[in-house]
């Protein structure tokens, strides 16, 4: 999830104001990254999934963190559409702000809610 969430979130500060001196353009290198992220997660997650079904699919936060994942996949393919490419400096593209918040809050409650799978799920392996 570091990946994922902590690259999505070097570009969201980086939208809201943090590191003016880092240039637009040079953020979508970091695409990549966060593409591997997503595909590891993926893997993992069907791996957990299949090793517990019962726990993760019994639980209101699995599907939660799904439907938020999903949210923020979409705000981030959206930010890299509107990302400047280039060696020139373009000014911040309009939305980005409100997109980079949303990205945040996204990112954040899907940690949380993968966190809270454990307490939540009807049924556990462990009595």
């Amino acid at each position: 999830m570091a990946l994922l969430a902590g690259t999505s979130t070097v570009i969201d500060l980086r939208l809201l104001g943090v590191a003016k001196e880092l240039p637009l353009s040079t953020l979508k290198r970091l695409y990549p990254t966060i593409w591997t992220g997503f595909w590891l997660q993926a893997f993992s997650g069907l791996v957990l999934l299949v090793a517990y079904p019962t726990k993760s699919l019994t639980s209101p936060a699995f599907y939660i963190k799904l439907a938020l994942i999903a949210a923020a996949m979409v705000v981030m393919v959206r930010l890299e559409r509107r990302l400047p490419s280039g060696d020139g400096e373009a000014p911040l593209f309009p939305g980005g702000r409100p997109l980079a918040l949303w990205s945040l809050v996204l990112w954040s409650g899907a940690i949380a809610a993968g966190r809270l799978i454990t307490y939540t799920a009807a049924y556990s392996i462990y009595p």
